[in-house]
C-alpha cells in the first residue's frame, strides 16, 4: 500500500468516526539514520508512550533512539532497547503484584522484539506520515471501537482479541503484538499512557497492522450504511397515555 492511500484512509476514518486525534503510523527502525529527517527527534529520556502521545497531540512527526526511551522499564524492554534489571521483579514487588512471583508471572507473559535489532521508532499521525508504517493505533472512545469492530466483522474477519494485564497497552498490546501475530488487537490505555501519553478517560487503543487497515476501513465504511452505523438511530416510543395525563395535569 502506497502512503497517499494510507493518508487518504486515515482522513476516512476521522470523516466517519470523529475521533478525538489521528490515528498513528509507528515505524521501527534498525539504524538510527533510518529515520527520516524531518522526524523530530528527542533528546529527552521519554517513554514510548510519550512519543506516540506527543505525536498524536502535537500532529507531527515524532523519533526518539533507544537512549531517549527507556523512560518506562516495560516499554524499552519490549521494543529491544533493553533488558530487564536483574532485580527488576524485586523492585516491583508492591506495584506490579504484591508479591514476587506475581511480578515474575507478568514479566513471562511479555514476548519482546530481539533485543538490539531496533535502535529506534518513530510516530506519525497518518494524515501526513510519509513512509509506510508498521502498525497504526487508532485512540477511540468504546462506541468508536465498537463501529470498527463492526466493520471487522463485516468483511468476514476474525474477532479482535484483548488480552491484558493492565501494563504495556499502547508499547505491547497495540504495537508489538500486532506485529508479531498479524493480527488487529485492542487494547485498554494503560496509566502510563494516560500519565504521560494524554490519553483520555474514555480511550482504547486499536492496534491495526498496515496491511489490514484498508480492509479494516472498507469494513467500516460498508458498515456506516446498516442499522449499525453512526449516528445511533434511538428507538423513540409514545409517551403512555398515564405519564401524558400525570403531565397533563388530569
Amino acid at each position: 500500500m502506497d502512503v497517499a492511500k494510507l493518508n487518504e484512509l486515515g482522513e476516512d476514518l476521522m470523516r466517519l468516526l470523529r475521533c478525538r486525534t489521528y490515528p498513528v503510523g509507528i515505524n521501527l527502525f534498525e539504524k538510527e539514520k533510518d529515520i527520516p529527517e524531518y522526524y523530530e527527534k528527542t533528546e529527552q529520556e521519554f517513554a514510548v508512550c510519550h512519543i506516540i502521545g506527543k505525536a498524536r497531540y502535537h500532529e507531527k512527526p515524532v523519533a526518539a533512539t533507544k537512549d531517549f526511551s527507556k523512560a518506562c522499564a516495560v516499554g524499552g524492554v519490549v521494543l529491544g532497547f533493553g533488558k530487564f534489571a536483574d532485580n527488576w521483579a524485586d523492585v516491583n514487588v508492591g506495584r506490579f503484584s504484591e508479591r514476587k512471583e506475581g511480578v515474575e508471572k507478568a514479566r513471562k507473559l511479555i514476548f519482546p522484539f530481539e533485543y538490539g535489532k531496533y535502535e529506534a521508532f518513530g510516530a506519525a499521525p497518518l494524515n501526513i506520515i510519509k513512509i509506510v508504517p508498521d502498525v497504526i493505533q487508532i485512540f477511540a472512545n468504546p462506541l468508536q471501537v465498537m463501529e470498527m469492530i463492526y466493520g471487522n466483522t463485516f468483511n468476514g474477519d476474525d474477532n479482535i482479541q484483548l488480552s491484558t494485564n493492565g501494563h504495556g497497552a499502547s508499547c505491547y498490546e497495540a504495537l508489538v503484538s500486532p506485529i508479531v501475530t498479524g493480527n488487529i488487537r485492542l487494547a485498554i490505555a494503560d496509566m502510563g499512557d494516560r500519565r504521560y501519553g494524554y490519553a483520555s478517560d474514555d480511550e482504547l487503543i486499536l492496534g491495526v497492522p498496515t496491511n489490514k487497515f484498508e480492509r479494516l476501513i472498507d469494513g467500516l465504511k460498508k458498515n456506516m450504511k446498516t442499522w449499525n452505523g453512526l449516528p445511533i438511530k434511538y428507538t423513540f416510543q409514545e409517551i403512555p397515555k398515564s405519564v401524558k395525563a400525570v403531565m397533563k395535569g388530569k
